[in-house]
């Protein structure tokens, strides 16, 4: 139980770790892909 709380929150850690990716990209690139 405990292994399954653990991989919830570095999902939860790579989740916010591509937002800022993203918002990264956008601001690099002026939104357009």
């Amino acid at each position: 139980m405990q292994m399954l709380n653990i991989m919830r929150n570095n999902l939860g850690d790579v989740r916010q770790y591509l937002d800022a990716i993203k918002t990264i990209i956008e601001e690099h690139t002026g939104g357009e892909c």
